[in-house]
């Protein structure tokens, strides 16, 4: 909150304040609720005083001691709300700080964890180039089709051809399908 708004709101509430001291006071209502008073007979002496002592409480309520009291209140109050605000946004700030520093760390991890997995499938693909196509084939059907696209993927087109080439046409053709869409 800056200056400007923490004023208005002081304002707004001293506002508030004078308004609820008005409507609070006996008789006061008459004289709050027109804007411009109704043509009326003259009053009475007994109304005139009446009067009189509703405009009197107006000025026990809110005498300019307790006016600057009330504010002197509000405004510790709003101090003390702004230094545990200041207290909180730095704890805030903190937290944050403190979960960049864990994301960062993770994000390293799962690159690491990224890059041994690559080199593991570039060497389980080598394991399955060094074989014959039909030996291949046969281990192939037999991982995760997820692993199985990946070893794939990483052979000489030479060798995925002849591979594919064991297995029958719709099959060979649904995996064709899958490590172009892999690559895409």
């Amino acid at each position: 909150m800056n200056r400007r708004s923490g004023g208005r709101w002081i304002v707004a509430t001293l506002a508030c304040a004078i308004v609820l001291a008005m409507i609070s006071a006996p008789g006061a209502q008459e004289t709050t609720t027109t804007t411009t008073p109704a043509p009326s007979p003259s009053p009475t002496p007994a109304e005139s005083e009446a009067a009189g002592e509703a405009v009197e409480a107006e000025v026990k309520l809110a005498t300019p001691e307790e006016f600057r009291s009330y504010l002197e209140a509000q405004k510790a109050a709003i101090a003390r709300e702004r230094e545990a605000l200041f207290a909180l946004r730095a704890e805030v700030k903190k937290e944050v700080e403190r979960l960049q520093a864990l994301q960062t760390q993770l994000d390293a991890r799962m690159t690491e964890i990224d890059v041994e997995y690559d080199k593991r499938i570039k060497k389980l693909t080598q394991t399955y180039n060094a074989m014959s196509p039909e030996e291949a084939k046969a281990q192939l059907v037999n991982l995760e089709e997820g692993l199985m696209l990946r070893v794939i993927a990483g052979m000489k087109p030479k060798d995925q051809a002849a591979i594919l080439a064991l297995f029958p046409p719709a099959e060979a053709a649904r995996i064709a399908e899958k490590l172009l869409k892999k690559t895409n």
